[in-house]
């Protein structure tokens, strides 16, 4: 009987763990860098750009939804069609260092997609601002 039982049972463990467990469609993104320095910056500039580049290394298409600025001296664009698994998109931030404050600072970006939220990136952009005006030639 216990030889029986355990044929059984081995053949159960052997027909479950042959059938193919089907992939779940899902999107995935990696950034080529997940931060940026500005480096030195003068208190009247305008405006600073910088592009974090991303590509879907899920098997579903990627809907950036949202990136959530951290204050009124950075504003966001970002991909707003669906990225394609394999395909490339974009995140650009433009950074304003008029009317901020001299020293250092960092500045966080979340983006919010339909990839699972646990893990959602996080931007950064840093560097440092000291008083001055901006030269022209």
């Amino acid at each position: 009987m216990k030889n029986s039982i355990f044929i059984l049972l081995l053949s159960f463990v052997t027909l479950t763990s042959a059938v193919k467990k089907e992939e779940i469609p899902a999107p995935a993104i990696t950034f080529e860098t997940l931060s940026h320095d500005f480096g030195t910056l003068k208190q009247d500039e305008i405006t600073q750009d910088y592009v974090f580049t991303f590509k879907n290394t899920g098997n579903a298409p990627l809907i950036i939804n949202e990136v959530e600025k951290p204050c009124g001296c950075t504003h966001p664009e970002w991909s707003k069609e669906p990225v394609m698994p394999g395909k490339t998109g974009y995140v650009s931030v433009r950074f304003s260092a008029k009317g901020q404050p001299i020293g250092v600072f960092r500045k966080t970006l979340n983006v919010y997609s339909n990839i699972n939220q646990e893990r959602t990136p996080i931007l950064m952009i840093k560097g440092s601002i000291e008083k001055g005006k901006v030269v022209r030639s």
